[in-house]
């Protein structure tokens, strides 16, 4: 009796190691698997600066090479957006071998040329460009994309009573570009005037900053949301606390330290 339930032990072992080892294997290999290929723009030979892109020019000294897509940044062109750059002057030199990106350009269509292009002129506000961290949460999975809009919330303690309230910081601001590095956004590029970039630099050091995606066409003046605080989540009157087993409820995205 005790032999047969070492052999049926022993057997359940020796599915148990199977099991995991397939496990492990398939976990290696799709760690290691680089996804849908994609061939983008690269220099044949090195390419002086200020060189015009020409359809002779594009198909004398550049070629096209396959890269997973998960390690490129939005802003290099593949097969499909060659046409956007013909015409247009190369504003540094290129090695051979090396990647070209819409940025290599001095002017573009909104997805190319330099990025301080694509900050608005207004008279009546100083518009800037600043940059915050992000992970694959924050940016939708990674599925932000330079043009689109965003709300801003701010999660933060009270200065008065350090309870932990979240509250709008700006509404309808712009994404002018979408950092990205082996495939995950690492920051996103904003458009906000001085005086509010300087203060989302502060927030991102002292508060978790939540982004809301609205439509690209939505003018809508958000609703006021004022000071949300978990007390108003459970309906709970100010002057009581929430119970004890209910601890403080943060909104994960941001660069809180």
């Amino acid at each position: 009796m005790n032999r047969n339930v070492l052999i049926i032990f022993g057997l359940l072992m020796v599915v148990v190691a199977v099991v995991v080892n397939y496990r492990w294997q398939q976990s290696v290999i799709s760690e290691n698997d680089p996804g849908p290929i994609v061939e983008v723009l690269a220099a044949k030979e090195p390419i002086p600066a200020g060189t015009e892109i020409t359809s002779s020019e594009l198909d004398a000294k550049f070629r096209l090479v396959p890269m997973p897509r998960k390690y490129l940044y939005e802003h290099y062109i593949d097969k499909d957006r060659l046409a956007r750059i013909l015409g247009q002057a190369l504003r540094r030199p290129l090695e051979a071998g090396e990647k070209v990106t819409f940025f290599d350009f001095d002017v573009g269509d909104g997805a190319g040329g330099r990025l301080s292009d694509t900050l608005p002129i207004d008279d009546a506000r100083s518009i800037r460009a600043v940059s915050v961290s992000v992970d694959d949460l924050s940016s939708f999975g990674g599925s932000l994309r330079a043009g689109d809009r965003i709300d801003i919330l701010a999660t933060l303690r009270h200065p008065s009573n350090n309870a932990l309230i979240t509250t709008s910081f700006r509404d309808d601001v712009e994404v002018l570009a979408v950092a990205a590095q082996n495939g995950a956004a690492t920051a996103v590029v904003l458009a906000l005037e001085r005086k509010d970039a300087a203060m989302i630099a502060l927030l991102e050091r002292s508060a978790e900053l939540t982004f809301l995606l609205r439509n690209r066409n939505d003018d809508r003046p958000a609703d006021p949301i004022g000071e949300l605080n978990v007390s108003m989540l459970l309906n709970v009157p100010p002057d009581r606390r929430p119970p004890s087993r209910i601890g403080p409820i943060i909104i994960r995205s941001g660069g809180m330290r």
